[in-house]
């Protein structure tokens, strides 16, 4: 007589084939969403990097200069990076999970910093992105948007606004081409929002990608 757990065995094994998830069904998921890396030209996040000589010096004392308090918390050493077709994102974790500071870089030697924050509070998706001049915009599930914008006319497009937006995009505020972008992207969807794609939510990176291209030359 056979073993019972021989048996056994042949029944778990069956079970399992017939519930297991086929793997050509997940091969095919990109790292990255299709409208992110057509659209918004995104071309890679990646973890655990280390920012060149340059930037992490240039990085620190906006820091130190912009962000005083946020600096002490901040690690340098450990970044997120996102590569955009024609600037860099590279963003600093700090203590508080979903905090960061965040350098943005084109490659014309511009630079901006902001901090981030983003998560859930009470099962709802929140967001801030804010300017070391007072410049912000807030996103709360359920609420909506706030939002504190300068006083400029937006009259000029630099070259990164083009490559950013295309060469007859008309210029927008920072908070307007957000709108823009979220309404066009995912449909006014605050869902879509809060996916996150290898650690960071969509809308932080619609929200750092409309300022660099507003702001950075």
């Amino acid at each position: 007589m056979r073993n019972p757990i021989f048996y056994f065995a042949i029944l778990v094994f069956c079970i399992s084939s017939c519930t297991a998830e086929p793997v050509v069904s997940l091969s095919g998921i990109p790292e990255i969403p299709s409208f992110l890396a057509e659209k918004l030209k995104l071309q890679s996040i990646k973890n655990q990097q280390r920012a060149p000589g340059n930037v992490e010096h240039l990085f620190i004392e906006k820091a130190e200069a912009q962000f005083p308090v946020f600096a002490q918390e901040a690690n340098f050493q450990d970044l997120t990076v996102l590569q955009f077709n024609c600037f860099t994102i590279y963003l600093s974790p700090m203590d508080e999970p979903g905090d960061y500071l965040a350098l943005l870089v084109s490659p014309g030697s511009s630079a901006r910093l902001l901090f981030v924050e983003w998560g859930l509070q009470n099962g709802l998706y929140y967001q801030q992105v804010l300017a070391s001049n007072g410049e912000g915009m807030r996103f709360y599930e359920g609420v909506g948007f706030e939002g504190e914008e300068n006083a400029s006319t937006y009259a000029y497009v630099g070259s990164l606004y083009k490559c950013c937006f295309g060469p007859d995009a008309s210029p927008l505020s920072w908070l307007n081409r957000f709108k823009k972008d979220w309404a066009e992207l995912l449909n006014n969807d605050p869902k879509e929002l809060a996916t996150w794609v290898q650690g960071i939510p969509v809308g932080g990176i619609l929200a750092m990608y409309g300022y660099a291209g507003v702001y950075l030359d």
